[in-house]
């Protein structure tokens, strides 16, 4: 949601799990992430560059966004786009690394869209699943989402009915939308019900799969790196990665294994030419850009032989409220709230992921359920932004 509307009401009742319970659901993530994405350990010491966010009336809103960030962050060795890392995880409290920001350029842009592509490419199993592991109420904001664990529908059931109409009676309560407003706008619900603008997802999400998305992204949740993080893996950012040959995934699968590189050398060797973060070749087997592949020390250690990046900004998410959805969703909210240089995004995306034809047509549509949650948060002119977009298409 927009970082200037946090003082919204709240128009929904939660009910908050222990705090117990919460804590437990983090210590079973330690576990499950014992490879390159590790939590930090609960109640780490505060860095001075880290930023802070609490709300221990609600635990399960952060506990939700931890997951939701551990979730995306999985496309980043395989060349999706940077993720803020966690650096705090406790009940009613995430902190996560600062992101010094810089001005956008288009042809960081561009990159950003290539990599995006490859993050909703990860995958998912269904229409509005929650990340991995999750189990209970989603939230987009102050906004109660649900996350169907096994939606077997279609995307126009899927976001008519879970996304844009539960919007209508906090909106009209609100008085941003009137009787004749909500009337308009289940008129467009019945419309992307019936599959009127379903689509195919762009290319390289895969075949069975729903993308993997940010959920709420929103101008404001990318934020412009100066420069490429410190923390950032050496495959982050960098799109589709090609398979290597399969003389290296071999030197792969023995550097896996602890064994030496194939020139004589354990895996330690100063020339390696090849990485493994401690997974097994599956994931080791892909080139990481520039002169030469990626080696990883161990799991999570800092990369040796990496490539020369070009110095400027980078885009990084942060905020998710992510799910199994459709890419354009994501991309269509960057409009919402102006983003400089959106048409490079678009480009740098299509140039590995292609759209199905159409896509400009379908953007407002993909915007309703941003418009309609700010109308039932916020109310105000959201509710007329919501209504005069469901006229365009009626």
């Amino acid at each position: 949601m927009r970082s200037e509307s946090q003082k919204g009401q709240n128009l929904n009742d939660f009910r908050p799990r222990n705090a117990c319970r919460v804590e437990l659901y983090f210590r079973a993530l330690f576990r499950h992430d014992e490879g390159m994405w590790k939590l930090p350990k609960p109640n780490a010491p505060q860095r001075p560059d880290d930023f802070a966010k609490t709300d221990p009336t609600n635990p399960d809103l952060l506990a939700l966004e931890a997951a939701s960030l551990l979730w995306l962050r999985e496309g980043m060795v395989e060349g999706g786009a940077l993720v803020v890392p966690l650096s705090d995880v406790a009940p009613g409290r995430i902190r996560t690394t600062r992101v010094h920001e810089g001005a956008v350029t288009a042809d960081a842009a561009y990159a950003f869209g290539r990599a995006l592509a490859v993050t909703h490419a990860t995958g998912a199993k269904s229409w509005g699943c929650p990340p991995e592991g999750w189990q209970g109420t989603g939230h987009m904001g102050r906004m109660r989402l649900d996350l169907p664990p096994n939606f077997t529908g279609t995307w126009g059931q899927f976001f008519g009915e879970y996304r844009v109409l539960p919007c209508l009676k906090p909106a009209r309560d609100n008085g941003s939308m009137s009787a004749g407003d909500t009337k308009i706008v289940e008129r467009l619900v019945d419309k992307i019900v019936s599959g009127t603008f379903d689509s195919p997802q762009p290319g390289l999400v895969p075949a069975g799969k729903v993308a993997r998305i940010h959920g709420d992204l929103w101008s404001g949740n990318v934020l412009w790196s100066q420069n490429r993080p410190e923390w950032a893996p050496a495959t982050a950012g960098l799109g589709p990665l090609p398979d290597l040959p399969s003389e290296i995934v071999q030197k792969l699968e023995r550097a896996a294994r602890g064994e030496d590189n194939g020139h004589g050398e354990s895996d330690h060797g100063d020339d390696d030419d090849f990485y493994h973060d401690g997974g097994g070749a599956a994931r080791s087997a892909r080139y990481a850009g520039g002169a030469n592949v990626t080696y990883y020390e161990d799991g999570g250690g800092r990369p040796r032989n990496v490539p020369d990046f070009a110095p400027g900004p980078v885009g990084v998410l942060i905020d998710p409220a992510a799910q199994g959805g459709h890419a354009e969703t994501d991309l269509a909210y960057l409009e919402v709230f102006g983003q400089p240089y959106l048409e490079q995004i678009y480009a740098g995306y299509a140039s590995v992921s292609p759209f199905e034809p159409g896509i400009a047509q379908r953007r407002g549509i993909h915007q309703m359920h941003l418009l309609a949650v700010h109308a039932a948060i916020f109310g105000d002119h959201y509710g007329d932004a919501t209504v005069s977009m469901a006229l365009r298409y009626l």
